[in-house]
């Protein structure tokens, strides 16, 4: 499926996935932080959106933030860059970002 409905106040609105950039962990509710800059507050755990978000779409790479994969722009050993958004990634969840990711190191060859 390519989207969720998210219960805000009594009334259900729908998120298309693709519009999603990632997802903030706010005490008992998450941030859902969307392409336009527009967010939703959904009254939910990340736990549980874990659950629901196609895993090869979206990564939980700290307790308080999934991201979408295609949307990284960059990232390094302490935090991944969406859009201008700097988001930190835990140290357990680093090895499982670059499972999920092509990498290819171009690094300069040593002098000899």
């Amino acid at each position: 499926m390519s989207f969720i409905f998210v219960r805000v106040q009594n009334r259900y609105h729908r998120i298309d996935l693709n519009d999603v950039v990632y997802i903030e962990s706010a005490r008992n509710y998450c941030k859902i932080v969307c392409r336009a800059g527009g967010t939703t507050m959904a009254l939910t755990t990340m736990t549980r959106l874990v659950e629901l978000l196609p895993g090869g779409q979206f990564l939980r790479i700290q307790r308080s933030y999934i991201v979408a994969l295609d949307k990284i722009v960059s990232f390094d050993k302490r935090t991944v860059a969406v859009g201008d958004k700097q988001l930190p990634i835990g140290e357990s969840y680093l090895h499982t970002l670059m499972q999920h990711l092509l990498i290819v190191d171009i690094s300069q060859p040593k002098a000899r």
